[in-house]
């Protein structure tokens, strides 16, 4: 069993290995193509594949993604960015990938794109909190609270004890869509 794990292990390992090496070359190749007065310096390169590599290994770091984001808009290269994350996730269909373009997408304003990535990543893995988060979040600022309410019991329920605030969040959102009694079930699950 521990030889299984640490195979499992050794494999997953050089996928992501693999993986991020596909990213910072695309990354390395555009930058390297960049015009005079949009030159990289190497402080920033070196930020650029650092965010990328944390985003990818832990792709719940917003404020980490809200940093890779600032560096490439000072470059008014946020639609580079976008697309080299877009081509890598197709490629890949790794999960922790394809969950960094839908916080892309989203962070660009995309929140159809990035609603589908996150449910392109539900289908892989149904209870990845991260994606459940993200995509309930999306439906808030759709204003589809039914959907959010759903994606937020799914969420919940893979959190078990430590999902008081997702059931405060439900009973919210409940209230505001004026079901009152789901509201009140929600916030004594709290």
């Amino acid at each position: 069993m521990i030889a299984r794990d640490m195979a499992s292990t050794t494999v997953q390992t050089a996928g992501w290995k693999r993986l991020l090496g596909a990213l910072l070359l695309t990354w390395s190749i555009h930058a390297a193509g960049q015009t005079p007065e949009r030159t990289w310096t190497e402080r920033e390169t070196r930020l650029a594949n650092e965010y990328l590599s944390l985003l990818v290994q832990q792709p719940e770091h917003g404020r980490v993604l809200d940093l890779l984001w600032t560096l490439y808009d000072k470059h008014d290269a946020t639609k580079l960015l976008v697309e080299n994350v877009s081509r890598q996730a197709a490629a890949s269909k790794h999960p922790a990938v394809m969950l960094v373009h839908g916080h892309l997408l989203r962070r660009g304003g995309d929140l159809a794109g990035a609603a589908g990535k996150y449910d392109e990543v539900l289908k892989l893995d149904a209870g990845n909190v991260f994606a459940l988060r993200g995509r309930a979040e999306v439906a808030v600022e759709q204003k589809q609270p039914e959907v959010a309410i759903a994606l937020l019991k799914r969420l919940a329920g893979v959190l078990k004890e430590g999902a008081g605030d997702v059931w405060i969040e439900i009973g919210n959102l409940a209230l505001g869509g004026g079901k009152n009694a789901e509201a009140a079930d929600a916030w004594e699950a709290a």
